[in-house]
């Protein structure tokens, strides 16, 4: 039986994560403050008692009293850090937003748990291929990858977050394990394109407006398949991995045609101008998965970007 702390835990990453574990007879605490998660994805378990649900802001320098209070005489064994902005084009808008949300939620939290973690415990962080910036030249980006210049403050609040882990973990002779993802999808979703396309396409407009030229190229992978990747991996040793997609990954226009299919709809699409959805998006990338293949970690079964948003699709319409 393992103790584990998880921070987002009413995202579309964390609520996945609890759901696969639930019936393992870990002692969970889930923490989160409900600014992007939904707590309807966690009801049943806190209804049953299966896991412990805090509404706390992590990003503060001061945690409640009763936080303290509900993990008192704890020692961790995990702790699961997947509290994060995410809204890339939010945290342009306001750069405050990714500091507070993106990198306080690492620096603050770590410092308030401190002295709750076990000798060894499994620091597991989920950051991002934001982190490389912008791959101009479409290369296939390994971890070692440099300079690492990100265009987005959700990508350098990421980075950031990195960087403590790893002196964090140093210090206090901990694990770290940092994992560089892709665009996740899957059921739970709370924001990105799939979210704001079921929007477009359920409302009375008739017309839905995209984001650039819809051409724009990223892999996705859906959460389910993350979650058995990092479950996966029950090595005892520090690491940072890309976890990248064995495809090239899909277009914008090629989502929207998913849509269009599975409704139906005869609604028109109006593009954007440039190849850009946004300052800071990054059009296209590849994350290279030499090493999540090297520590097999892969499940022998895993949907490809196009099918990924299929399940999708299928899942949130």
């Amino acid at each position: 039986m393992k103790k584990i702390i998880i921070t987002g835990a009413s995202g579309l990453v964390g609520s996945t994560l609890i759901n696969t574990i639930i019936d393992k007879k870990n002692i969970i605490i889930a923490v989160d403050n409900l600014s992007g998660g939904k707590i309807r994805f966690l009801k049943n378990y806190i209804k049953k008692n299966k896991i412990r649900f805090l509404n706390e802001d992590i990003s503060k320098k001061k945690l409640s009293k009763n936080f303290y209070k509900n993990i008192n005489k704890i020692k961790f064994d995990e702790v699961w850090l997947l509290a994060a902005n995410s809204d890339i084009k939010k945290g342009i808008l306001d750069p405050n937003v990714d500091f507070n949300n993106t990198y306080l939620t690492t620096f603050n939290f770590l410092n308030n748990i401190e002295k709750y973690l076990k000798k060894n415990c499994k620091i597991i962080f989920t950051s991002s291929s934001a982190v490389y910036g912008e791959n101009k030249n479409f290369t296939l980006l390994k971890e070692n990858t440099g300079p690492q210049t990100p265009v987005s403050n959700y990508g350098s609040m990421k980075l950031a977050s990195e960087a403590y882990i790893t002196h964090f973990a140093f210090k206090n002779k901990l694990i770290y394990q940092i994992y560089r993802l892709p665009n996740v999808i899957g059921k739970n979703i709370t924001h990105g394109i799939f979210y704001d396309m079921r929007k477009k396409f359920l409302n009375k407009k008739k017309i839905v407006k995209v984001l650039g030229d819809g051409n724009q190229k990223k892999p996705y992978m859906y959460c389910n398949d993350l979650i058995k990747i990092l479950l996966n991996n029950k090595k005892d040793k520090s690491s940072i991995m890309n976890i990248g997609q064995k495809d090239n990954g899909i277009t914008v226009k090629q989502i929207l045609l998913l849509f269009k299919k599975h409704l139906k709809s005869k609604k028109k699409v109006k593009f954007g101008k440039t190849k850009y959805g946004w300052i800071g998006d990054v059009p296209r990338y590849k994350l290279n998965n030499t090493l999540i293949k090297k520590n097999n970690l892969l499940p022998k079964n895993f949907s490809n970007s196009l099918k990924s948003a299929k399940k999708t699709v299928k899942d949130i319409l």
